[in-house]
């Protein structure tokens, strides 16, 4: 597995054990022809198959993606197979390369005290449409606030990679986005651009937050 998300095998790099791997006839995807787990160094072999035309699958656990297909990863992470493999000769390596993928999560709430964080006295805010956009500004998922085992205004984003990321939500009629604080709970949103910036590096991110609150009335009188 690539600890440190570089798509390059290094030394720290660690081997990942019973990890389904599945061989199958060229002619026939729909079943394997046989299935290896991985040993705890990480190898799978498959012995004394015929002369044909193969190809190997891999079922990727939950919270793991595959490398880009390359030097380091013989597997192509969108189909999650390899190229043919032409079996007429001994010793045909195909490599693996794994990395962990995370999360990112939070909160959208109506902030009653108006200090653009969240606390107990806080409400979330469910049916809100969240987007996100990769560094290409590609959009990669969408999801709807809701209701979890805990509260209101919940939204997830998994089986992402480390990289940046950008997530958009709707505005709310009648309420304006808090100014982001630093602080933990603090609303991370940019009130003009009505976004989240987010670095992802090597673990989940439960902190983006997005708070909501409704403007005092402003009324003129006239003498």
């Amino acid at each position: 597995m690539d600890i440190n998300n570089d798509n390059v095998k290094d030394k720290g790099d660690i081997y990942l054990e019973n990890i389904q791997v599945e061989l199958y006839t060229y002619d026939n995807l729909k079943k394997p022809f046989r299935i290896q787990l991985t040993d705890s160094n990480g190898y799978y072999e498959f012995k004394d198959i015929e002369l044909n035309k193969y190809y190997i699958r891999i079922k990727v656990p939950n919270g793991y993606g595959l490398l880009e297909k390359g030097e380091y990863s013989n597997i192509s992470p969108k189909t999650l197979i390899s190229d043919r493999i032409y079996n007429n000769k001994e010793g045909i390596n195909i490599i693996v390369g794994l990395r962990k993928l995370f999360k990112i999560l939070g909160v959208v709430f109506w902030d009653y005290n108006r200090n653009c964080s969240y606390e107990n006295v806080d409400s979330g805010i469910n049916n809100i449409i969240m987007k996100i956009y990769n560094e290409k500004n590609e959009l990669i998922d969408l999801t709807v606030t809701g209701k979890n085992k805990f509260f209101n205004g919940y939204f997830e984003f998994d089986n992402l990679a480390p990289g940046r990321y950008r997530i958009e939500f709707e505005c709310i009629e009648g309420l304006k986005v808090c100014k982001p604080r630093k602080t933990y709970y603090g609303s991370k949103a940019n009130p003009i651009s009505n976004s989240i910036k987010i670095n992802l590096k090597n673990k989940d991110i439960e902190t983006a937050f997005v708070g909501f609150y409704r403007p005092k009335n402003i009324s003129n009188k006239s003498y």
